[in-house]
């Protein structure tokens, strides 16, 4: 559950930030293209998804720790995506490869 609860934050706060002004967006493929072209839909799919993994957190977790929980990921999520983003790290086949190798290593750990 934890897996999913950061994937779907990344997301949400990847596609909160393609909508930036003072992102520096140079290589776009079809996603980062609909997104910056879109600004408010995706802001409130963005926020959406940050909302989801919020619930997922809460559910998981309970009310106190879930909330903390979310939110340390959040920050954390943050601080990496500013950092990372101009690098272009964050391309879709190394999300999908960490993605499938954290729960491949979750559900053998738990």
């Amino acid at each position: 559950m934890i897996t999913l609860t950061i994937s779907v934050m990344l997301l949400g706060v990847l596609c909160c930030y393609h909508t930036s002004q003072r992102a520096m967006i140079t290589n776009t493929n079809k996603i980062t293209y609909w997104i910056s072209i879109n600004h408010k839909k995706a802001r409130t799919i963005g926020a959406l998804l940050i909302l989801i993994s919020l619930s997922i957190s809460i559910v998981d977790q309970g009310m106190g720790s879930g909330f903390f929980a979310a939110f340390v990921m959040l920050m954390s999520i943050l601080s990496l995506v500013v950092l990372t983003a101009p690098l272009q790290f964050f391309k879709w086949t190394v999300l999908i490869t960490l993605v499938v190798l954290s729960f491949i290593i979750e559900f053998l750990i738990f």
